[in-house]
């Protein structure tokens, strides 16, 4: 063959391999397409590519990426410190023949008996051996060095593809994240403008800036809440109250169970329990709140009724002259109402948190107490009277109606006792019934003096008229 027509044939087949680079945007498949024209156009046994792990430039191991036509291998992975990869660092490309020493050290495929490697650097990314097992000696210098500019144009390529397939996955992944996070919003954006209690967006200066549609409800705004500071219609009496609290967020970044009052757009007052947490900056400036306001006018109107009706029972219950004492399920006592602590001679302060049997009750009257807190604790009322010790040691008798207190889940949690002082009626039952046996007892007296007297009358008479 002459020389041109070499050289003519040469150029054909750069040619022909320059056009089988980047066939497709798929790393493996122009890999494949690549191999598969240098194997035939130069009469290769087989080619191969080498690339890191997952094309990770921090990998150590370099993995086989695709061999055609396939061939068998000792292992489909090497090390950075492989002869290969060494001999590679320091060039850009090397041939080894069957024959050179340290062959079977640096090659990874099976039954290699004969023939030449030529071995180029793909960069960073890996490398690529072509084989021929009927070359008798090595891959010129030439040869190797026009492939190797047609083998880094492969590179670039596979480069590219790999660049264009995490594009590919990152825009992927983007759009996930975008859709997800749509739908977060969305899905924010309706508990938000759903939930059943106001939601407020402040500014550091308190203005509002942000609100749902509870809140324009609460406030008495058909539309948008106009611009205005929560200061300017929090009630005047809390304006300390809720000076403290917004300095607590500050410092602290959240508060919760703040109650105070509020005018709203037509002066209405509303009650509101309030929970706030701080919003700062990138800075970690403070710039504002998120504050989840509730109604609770119909609930503290309903502790105002209750309070009102409390007090006035209480007063009902106390100008009786009766004792409340309340107890939880172990008689620990929770509180002594005033008449009682009159009654008894003690403090309620001395009398919290003491169990009431060995505080107050006789002895006697321990196992009746007893019974009668098992009767409480199963739900059931009674009235019983029994003996207490006033804190002067004198004793006293009550009368007492006991009652079940019960949760709102219908548990019972103690019991009131409402205690009245029979001490008085006991003592003038007492001194009835003395009496009473004094009087039988002279009755009896007197007809026994009666029936002596007949008798002593009877005697003399009977002799007298001869009897």
């Amino acid at each position: 063959m002459s020389e041109q027509t070499r050289l003519i044939q040469d150029l054909s087949i750069l040619y022909e391999l320059s056009l089988s680079i980047g066939s497709s945007l798929h790393p493996l498949e122009n890999t494949i397409e690549f191999l598969r024209v240098l194997v035939s156009r130069k009469n290769l046994t087989f080619a191969s590519v080498w690339l890191r792990s997952d094309y990770d430039s921090e990998s150590e191991i370099f993995y086989l990426q695709y061999a055609h036509p396939s061939h068998s291998n000792q292992q489909d992975y090497v090390q950075e410190d492989h002869p290969v990869l060494k001999l590679l660092k320091d060039q850009l490309f090397f041939s080894t023949h069957f024959s050179d020493p340290g062959f079977d050290g640096i090659i990874q495929e099976k039954e290699i008996n004969s023939g030449a490697f030529g071995i180029f650097r793909l960069g960073e990314m890996g490398f690529l051996k072509m084989y021929d097992k009927k070359r008798e000696e090595k891959f010129s210098e030439i040869e190797l060095s026009q492939l190797y500019s047609l083998i880094q144009k492969f590179k670039n390529s596979v480069d590219a593809c790999f660049l264009h397939e995490r594009l590919e996955q990152e825009t992927a992944q983007r759009e996930m994240m975008q859709k997800a996070l749509t739908r977060a919003n969305d899905r924010l954006r309706d508990i938000f403008e759903n939930m059943h209690d106001a939601l407020i967006v402040l500014d550091k200066n308190g203005y509002i800036i942000e609100s749902n549609e509870a809140a324009k409800n609460l406030l008495g705004y058909k539309n948008e809440i106009p611009r205005i500071r929560i200061k300017d219609i929090v009630h005047p009496a809390d304006l300390i109250k809720s000076a403290r609290f917004f300095k607590e967020l500050v410092e602290k970044g959240f508060y919760t169970k703040y109650e105070g009052r509020i005018f709203t757009a037509n002066d209405e007052i509303k009650y509101i329990q309030v929970s706030s947490n701080a919003i700062y900056n990138t800075q970690g400036h403070f710039v504002g709140s998120r504050d989840i306001v509730r109604d609770i006018t119909e609930q503290k109107y309903v502790e105002i009724e209750l309070k009102k009706s409390e007090e006035k029972y209480r007063g009902i219950i106390e100008n009786m002259e009766l004792g409340l004492l309340e107890v939880d399920k172990n008689g620990i006592i929770l509180r002594a109402y005033d008449h009682f602590c009159q009654m008894t001679g003690y403090e309620e302060k001395e009398l919290l948190g003491k169990n009431a049997t060995e505080t107050l009750v006789e002895k006697k009257f321990v196992s009746t107490l007893k019974e009668q807190t098992e009767n409480r604790n199963k739900g059931t009322a009674d009235v019983y009277q029994i003996q207490i010790r006033k804190k002067s040691g004198e004793l006293i008798w009550v009368l007492i109606s006991g009652a079940p207190i019960f949760d709102s889940d219908g548990n019972v949690t103690g019991s009131l006792g409402i205690h009245y002082d029979i001490t008085d009626r006991i003592n003038l039952q007492y001194e009835l019934e003395r009496a009473r046996n004094e009087a039988q007892a002279a009755q009896k007296a007197e007809q026994q003096f009666l029936a002596n007297m007949s008798h002593e009358i009877r005697t003399p008479m009977n002799s007298v008229i001869g009897m």
